[in-house]
């Protein structure tokens, strides 16, 4: 059995007046809501729906004040778990699906996290309680009504995978200053108004586009993880310019990556 590399995991009632999750994100997030009602991206989604938010995906959710939600969530980094739940689930063009509300996605999760014994973002990295959880949810999932049918679990189709080859090129060579929409057309050998058109299709924003969120996504992770100065962590996500990765990285997040730094750690004296 391969070990799965979750993240975290846990199951949540939220408050009615919580704030807004929104931004960019380096990990993928699976959320099953269990009662009540919230937003995300703008759609209100009820039990027996949830919703994926995938690695430098920007987001928003938040709970119904008149009915907040309560959900279980997992979260993880292997594209290959991405891959395995996406032949099973149903998703929608939004990243939102249908589950039977019957079977005990949140309670597992939920267990799980209690056994665990953490407070939040419980860590499960390869841990075998992580492991088991992965597998116990993909066997509910192969036993879910509402799970993708039979016939459409095919090999993915030329453009999926050109796709797929697009997001793996951005993947490996983001952190590289030279690296552009250029680069992966000629390593693809596609053109750059077919890939435009097909990665926009699907992904709903240009290649371009993409390569700024990985590498937004990933300085968030180093100013959340590392001590490193601004200027090496622009590097380190491709920017030789710290005032040009500053310019952007504000443009995406609202702030600076010194006032979102701050944020964190004022937010971590907070929970402490």
């Amino acid at each position: 059995m391969q070990r799965a590399t979750l993240v975290g995991f846990a199951a949540e009632q939220t408050n009615p007046d919580k704030l807004p999750e929104k931004g960019l994100i380096g990990i993928h997030i699976l959320h099953f809501i269990h009662k009540g009602s919230g937003y995300f991206n703008g759609k209100l989604l009820t039990a027996g729906y949830g919703f994926l938010i995938q690695y430098a995906d920007f987001y928003e959710y938040y709970p119904n004040p008149d009915d907040p939600w309560e959900y279980a969530w997992i979260s993880f980094s292997d594209d290959e778990m991405l891959v395995t739940l996406k032949r099973l689930i149903d998703f929608d063009e939004h990243r939102v699906f249908k589950y039977d509300i019957s079977i005990e996605y949140f309670d597992v999760i939920k267990r799980a996290s209690i056994e665990l014994g953490l407070r939040r973002y419980h860590q499960a990295n390869g841990s075998y309680m992580g492991t088991s959880l992965y597998y116990h949810l993909l066997a509910l999932l192969n036993d879910d009504p509402y799970r993708k049918p039979l016939y459409r679990q095919n090999r993915p189709s030329l453009r999926e995978k050109h796709v797929s080859d697009v997001k793996r090129l951005v993947s490996s060579g983001y952190a590289n200053p030279d690296f552009c929409v250029t680069t992966v057309s000629e390593n693809l050998h596609l053109s750059r108004a077919y890939m435009r058109n097909l990665f926009s299709m699907y992904e709903s924003c240009s290649v371009q586009e993409y390569i700024i969120r990985v590498r937004i996504a990933h300085a968030k992770d180093f100013l959340l993880r590392t001590e490193s100065s601004i200027g090496i962590i622009a590097s380190s996500v491709g920017y030789n310019d710290q005032l040009q990765f500053s310019k952007i990285f504000k443009k995406y997040c609202g702030m600076s990556p010194k006032q979102y730094r701050d944020s964190l750690k004022e937010s971590n004296r907070v929970e402490v």
